[in-house]
């Protein structure tokens, strides 16, 4: 008879801790959605804004440079350029020079550029966070149960 009671407070308490550990999984997971779909958007606004610049060039007839129509093409990539480096090369180019459009469309840019790296930090913590939940045991027994998998990096 007093085996029972034991079986039982052990078997409510693992029930409980799966429980908790479930919405936990649940929570770190929303949030690094969130910041994803953030980091898509500012991506997005940033590709928008060097299509503008791609039309402001091309109007006063200039080229844009490769780097900043892959970075329109493929915002994703952009860590591995130097955007700002990109931009002041732009705003250098004498048929440009005292063009407000140019120079609020570059600002833009750089306000656009430090909003993105804000937001892809985000991303990284709370991805590496829920990460090393579904990869730490016991935590990862209910990451197996439930089909809890690693977030890309």
């Amino acid at each position: 008879m007093g085996l029972i009671p034991i079986i039982l407070v052990v078997v409510l308490t693992l029930l409980l801790w799966g429980m908790l550990n479930y919405n936990s999984f649940i929570f770190k997971k929303s949030q690094a959605d969130l910041a994803y779909i953030q980091l898509e958007k500012g991506w997005n606004q940033r590709s928008s804004e060097l299509l503008e610049l791609h039309t402001l060039l091309k109007i006063n007839e200039l080229k844009m440079s490769d780097t900043l129509l892959k970075l329109a093409n493929q915002p994703e990539d952009a860590e591995k350029y130097n955007l700002s480096d990109e931009l002041k090369a732009v705003a250098t180019i004498p048929q440009l020079s005292g063009n407000t459009d140019l120079t609020k469309v570059i600002n833009d840019l750089l306000t656009t550029e430090t909003q993105v790296e804000k937001l892809r930090k985000k991303y990284i913590a709370t991805a590496l966070d829920y990460n090393k939940q579904v990869e730490e045991m016991p935590s990862r027994y209910i990451a197996l149960l439930f089909g809890f998998k690693t977030l890309p990096m």
